[in-house]
Order: C-alpha cells, then structure tokens, then sequence
C-alpha cells in the first residue's frame, strides 16, 4: 500500500508463475479493489492485504496431486477443506496477525447462503475481509484455474458469478467488484467495430468504460511490436462485444494471451 510500483512489479513478475504466490498476489490486488470500491477507510486495507496474500496457507501443507484434482472422492475432498483450519492454525501460532486476517484465512470458502465451509457461516455472520476475499479468490480461480483448458475470460468470469454464483457471494460486494472491473478488464478477448480481434490489456478510465487499451491480433505483425490501441484516443473505433476464449483458436490465444496467466497489475493502476 505504501509502495504501489514495487508491488505491480512484483505482481507482474509472479504472473508467470503458475504456483500459490502467483495466485496470492492476484487475490491480494483484486481484494484491495474491491476495498477500495466499498470506500473502506484505509486502515481497514492492510487486514484485505493480509488475509488475501496469506488465505491458501493451509495448502502448504496438502499433497499438490489432491490440490490439482478436479475429481475428489469424500476422503480427499475432506483434506482439501482443511486447509481453512489449517492455515488459521499456523497463522494464529504466529502470534502477530490480526483478527481480520485470521479471520479471511478460515472463512474464505464460506457461501453466503451458508453452503460453505468449514463452518457453514451465512450472510453477514462471515467476517467482512473473507467475504471479499471469497470473490476476489473465486474470480482469479475462474481466469486462471489449474487447467488452462478450463479458463474463462474476465469478462466471462464476472457474468458467471453473477449470473450462477451471485447466492454465494455478498451481492453488494459483487457489485462493486463487478463496477470496479469494468466493462472489459484486461485480459478480455473482444471483437473491435473494425472486425479485428483484440485484447484487453489496460482497463478503460472510469469516464470512458467502453474504451479500453486493446492489443490487436495481427499475425504478419511480430508480437513484440504488436499494435496497441488506447481506443479512448480513436475516433472511430470501438468494441463490439467480448468473445469466449473457447471460441478463438490456438494461434489467436498464442498470440494476445501467450501466459494465459493474467496479472491485474493495469487493472489496479486505473482502478486503485
């Protein structure tokens, strides 16, 4: 909080990794987004920062093949919830973390329609930093899953958990995530009015939602020059509509999203 670039650096960095820091740092930006949105009063925020970078924990201690599976049997999905309780113990041992972020350590996983777990907490009986470290936490699990054959777009992503997810979460959260994100966060895949297929790689400012910074799919073009559109700055061009990545080839994702591991790092430069 005190040293913006140095983290957006680091965020950038550790969006190639595809491990738990990686996923930490994004959950940690996306939950301060969100504390930011909900006007939060920033001696609330470090508790957010906390409790995001340190919510998987307990997964340290969990065998990565139970952590990779999409298909559990009772036994290994009983293992993989505890690393709520897990993690909390380990961070309550070290006697020097807050009650806020002890308490988005264990919660997380909580639903707001009290299907959660592991204590079954509803509504507003979930302590405030994990209800919004459960969406920020969900959303990057829906961009970046374990299996990138499973990702959805950003924009994907949102109407997901609106459209399927809104009873699990806070819905006064979700909607100030949802505003706060954007019409196109980056990392979106949209067809522009022109035709062109393009990326979302910079947020649109909050006067112009519609505009984003977009990278244009242009294969003649090597990708390290490749065209880059601020379209807030064009006079007439616009996108048309987001695309699911499913529908787009291999080259075309190659191409605009070669990690597929998408930082937020632009996202909070406009947003945060």
């Amino acid at each position: 909080l005190g040293d913006a670039d140095s983290v957006l650096v680091l965020i950038a960095e550790k969006a190639q990794d595809e491990g738990l820091a990686a996923h930490s740092l994004a959950v940690m930006t996306l939950a301060l987004l969100i504390g930011k949105q909900a006007q939060l009063p920033p001696a609330a925020l470090p508790a957010i920062a906390g409790g995001a970078l340190l919510h998987d924990i307990g997964k340290l201690q969990i065998s990565p093949s139970i952590l990779r599976s999409s298909e559990r049997n009772r036994h290994e999905e009983a293992l993989y919830q505890s690393h709520c309780q897990s993690g909390y113990d380990a961070a309550r041992r070290a006697g020097t973390l807050s009650s806020p972020v002890l308490e988005a350590i264990r919660h997380h996983h909580e639903r707001f329609d009290g299907r959660g777990f592991p204590d079954r907490l509803s509504g507003s009986a979930i302590p405030l930093t994990a209800r919004i470290v459960a969406i920020a936490n969900r959303f990057d699990n829906l961009v970046n899953p374990l299996d990138p054959r499973r990702a959805l777009s950003p924009s994907e992503a949102l109407s997901v958990l609106w459209t399927r997810e809104r009873a699990a979460c806070d819905q006064h959260l979700l909607q100030l995530f949802i505003r706060g994100m954007g019409v196109y966060p980056p990392g979106s895949i949209v067809r522009l009015t022109d035709g062109r297929i393009a990326a979302v790689v910079a947020a649109a400012s909050a006067d112009r939602p519609l505009l984003p910074t977009v990278m244009v799919y242009a294969p003649e073009v090597p990708r390290q020059q490749s065209i880059i559109l601020d379209l807030a700055q064009t006079d007439d061009l616009g996108v048309e509509r987001a695309l699911r990545l499913q529908e787009r080839s291999v080259e075309e994702l190659d191409y605009l999203l070669p990690r597929r591991k998408i930082s937020w790092s632009h996202l909070a430069e406009r947003r945060c």
